[in-house]
């Protein structure tokens, strides 16, 4: 715009000048030029922006668990087959999770009669239990140690197998992280526990991987 106006000046002096320099001319009237406006608006030079990179972050390691004792619980489970629920001591190994991708294989033990749940504790299960599992001679499991409160009755009178199979082990594997196929699953026992255990293997076999028993008479008739 500035050039095209300075020869517009340029243009008007000379026409201004000319007259006085040269003998009076008809001159044809010229046409005046025109200012030609720019027909498009100037556009906008985009100015790039610059996109802040995030920066990578780390991950922060899990610290390595130190437990070497497992912790041991009591729940109440409930049950319709007895007069009362299930009174359970629950062994959980050292550094125990709550989540678990393929989950902890199950021992049941069961104590002899006239005895509670924890004899098993007090016979040294759960301290062998930590030992082991720290040595890594065995994996990481879960204990399962029910109460039962009637001590002389046998299979065809007493509910407690139903109470177990039905209820305990169900309740178990809902509550806790475990392994429920057969093969994760073993059951024990001492004297009537041993019993129980040998009686519960057989008629549910699909149950358990494994039986166990100690100082086991067998059920009368058995």
């Amino acid at each position: 715009m500035r050039r095209l106006s300075s020869h517009f000046i340029i243009f008007i002096l000379l026409l201004a000048f000319l007259p006085g320099c040269q003998a009076p001319v008809e001159v044809e009237p010229t046409l005046q030029p025109t200012l030609n406006q720019p027909t498009t608006q100037p556009t906008a030079t985009l100015t790039p922006t610059v996109t802040p990179t995030p920066l990578p972050t780390s991950t922060p390691t899990e610290a390595p668990c130190r437990e070497t004792r497992g912790t041991i619980i009591d729940v109440e489970i409930p049950t319709g087959y007895l007069n009362r629920p299930v009174s359970t001591k629950i062994y959980l190994p050292p550094c125990y999770k709550a989540q678990s991708d393929t989950g902890y294989p199950v021992l049941y033990m069961l104590h002899g009669q006239a005895a509670t749940n924890d004899q098993w504790v007090r016979l040294g299960l759960t301290g062998a239990a930590d030992e082991l599992i720290a040595q890594g001679s065995i994996q990481p499991m879960i204990i399962v140690m029910p109460f039962e409160v009637t001590w002389t009755p046998g299979p065809e009178d007493s509910k407690f197998d139903e109470a177990l199979t039905l209820d305990v082990i169900p309740y178990i594997d809902s509550n806790y992280p475990t392994c429920p196929s057969k093969a994760c699953r073993a059951v024990g026992g001492l004297s009537r526990g041993g019993n129980w255990a040998v009686y519960i293997g057989f008629a549910f076999p699909d149950l358990f991987g494994v039986v166990g028993a100690h100082s086991t008479p067998l059920f009368y008739g058995q």
